[in-house]
């Protein structure tokens, strides 16, 4: 049977879009659905016409073009990806938008739900002291906040008579 010019592709290896971007000299990822993996295995046509590579740029979010589309200039976007292949994220090429994640705001940590979730936070100004440990020269308390008697580890210099003890009061 001859070539009729659409093939399935494995979505594994291969991810292509095809679309009528406008009068833009970018498409971002969100629009391609993808991230391409690199320049080198990024295929990219203009109304049918393959494009050298010198004529976009992979960035962190978007795929910038060395110049602006005509109004009904058709594109297609292929990526091809090596199957099998350990792949690595290049270098300072993670950003938020690949965490899927809003941007926080300055002195704000990623943490997570535990269930797969990201999100900013406000991080922790916990000191030792609002834990509830305290110390003086001999001693380290750390309380449960329910008993009111410490647990003590003493640690001693070695000089004094006394012995080491370990006493852990409550439950």
């Amino acid at each position: 049977m001859p070539y009729l010019g659409k093939v399935e592709l494995k979505s594994s290896n291969i991810k292509r879009w095809t679309g009528v971007p406008g009068a833009v000299s970018a498409i971002t990822h969100s629009t391609l659905g993808f991230v391409p993996f690199n320049e080198p295995s990024t295929f990219i046509t203009v109304n049918g016409v393959g494009q050298h590579d010198s004529a976009f740029t992979l960035g962190l979010t978007q795929i910038d073009f060395s110049s602006t589309f005509d109004v009904l200039d058709e594109v297609e976007v292929t990526c091809i990806i090596d199957v099998g292949q350990p792949i690595s994220a290049a270098d300072n090429t993670v950003g938020i938008p690949q965490l899927k994640v809003s941007d926080g705001t300055a002195g704000q940590v990623l943490t997570t739900d535990g269930a797969g979730a990201l999100s900013f936070s406000s991080k922790s100004t916990e000191t030792l002291a609002s834990m509830g440990v305290t110390s003086t020269a001999a001693e380290l308390n750390i309380l449960d906040g329910v008993t009111s008697t410490a647990a003590e580890l003493n640690i001693l210099d070695g000089v004094t008579t006394s012995t080491a003890e370990l006493n852990h009061v409550g439950g």
